[in-house]
């Protein structure tokens, strides 16, 4: 009944990383032979080379490849000032092979060189929280809400670390402002029927969840999190019910939290074979969610 899904990472974002510096780079370049803000040098186009072919190499799932190539780019401008983007590109593919502690090595120096870039800060962060390092992402969510107070995602996922460590009043505060800021957000009452479910009232919380599913019927974690708020009341049909509907939705998209929901309503419906097939699959995508 723990698990809170807060982290994603995806080739998808690693590819979408790249195709943003690459656009930068492409825009900066020129700019500086016109102001002289950088130096132009002849490394400059194999610097740009280099970023080009670890984006061809991530593309294709060489991420080691695109890793050297990256640190190449670096070797070859080590003063540039957007090594730190480059670093943190590093970091995510060092996260898709599965290498997260040197992938926070990695943005901590990215961080070192650019300490206020929202982007690096909150992929450590979010790195933070999928390594239940939650004291660390709890720091580096203060310090992104600092940066920006009025951001609803930073707002949010430092509530869902709240919730997940039992801190409900924290929780409720970060929700507070969401909907301070924002008072049709959907996401907000999707915080706060998880904070109801947690704290016992299923009666609000089942409210919540209805009035979201009814704005967005298709929306997979609103429907997973119904399946907990019906776990947890022993209403295990229609827990069973929405789970699944959750699973038609995200198809091979679904998280470990989906499973780790799915296999404790099969164990209350004492399938256990069923049960211990989704707390392995749960453990396959995230090692240190937590399972019964």
């Amino acid at each position: 009944m723990q698990a809170i899904h807060i982290y994603t990472f995806s080739k998808r974002k690693y590819i979408s990383l790249c195709l943003a510096v690459l656009a930068l780079l492409l825009y900066v370049f020129p700019m500086a032979a016109q102001t002289d803000s950088l130096p132009i040098k002849k490394s400059e186009n194999v610097y740009l080379n280099f970023i080009e072919e670890s984006y061809k190499l991530g593309e294709t799932g060489s991420y080691e490849k695109a890793i050297e190539a990256l640190k190449k780019a670096i070797d070859a401008e080590p003063k540039n000032p957007l090594n730190a983007v480059l670093l943190n590109n590093i970091a995510s593919l060092y996260q898709l092979l599965g290498q997260n502690e040197d992938a926070l090595l990695v943005y901590d120096a990215a961080i070192k060189k650019l300490p206020n870039d929202l982007t690096i800060r909150h992929n450590r962060a979010l790195l933070f929280a999928k390594m239940k390092k939650d004291k660390q992402a709890l720091t580096d969510y203060s310090i992104l809400i600092g940066l920006a107070p009025k951001n609803e995602i930073y707002l949010y996922q430092r509530a869902m670390i709240y919730l997940a460590n039992k801190k409900y009043d924290l929780a409720r505060n970060d929700l507070e402002e969401i909907i301070r800021l924002n008072d049709s957000s959907l996401k907000a009452r999707l915080g706060y029927a998880l904070l109801e479910t947690l704290t016992g009232n299923f009666n609000e919380a089942e409210r919540l969840y209805d009035y979201v599913i009814g704005k967005l019927p298709n929306n997979a974690e609103a429907m997973a999190g119904r399946a907990r708020l019906f776990l947890a009341r022993k209403m295990y049909g229609f827990a069973l019910r929405d789970i699944s509907k959750a699973f038609e939705i995200s198809g091979k998209e679904a998280t470990a939290d989906m499973y780790v929901i799915r296999g404790e309503i099969n164990l209350a419906l004492k399938d256990t074979r069923a049960a211990h097939e989704d707390f392995v699959k749960a453990k396959s995508l995230d090692p240190q969610i937590v399972t019964p």
